[in-house]
């Protein structure tokens, strides 16, 4: 899928759960290549807003998979 329709997908998607913010540049570039499927290791610092990244890439994949028939399984490493 391209860039372009993840950016529509993140969008949306941040609208629809009331994510009143925006991301940045950093954010952005992580997010995109997870939903293209690209290995990566990102190490940010504290309050970086690292748990959006996480949050964020298998909501997209629900709303993608929703009209696909399909679905997907979040883990989510907090620990509490």
């Amino acid at each position: 899928m391209p860039k372009m329709t993840h950016m529509a997908n993140i969008s949306s998607v941040m609208a629809k759960y009331s994510f009143n913010f925006e991301l940045k540049a950093e954010q952005k570039e992580i997010i995109e290549n997870l939903l293209a499927a690209q290995d990566i290791l990102v190490v940010l610092p504290t309050s970086f807003g690292k748990s959006i990244i996480y949050t964020l890439p298998p909501l997209v994949l629900d709303e993608v998979c929703i009209h696909q028939g399909t679905s997907t399984i979040r883990a989510i490493p907090l620990k509490k």
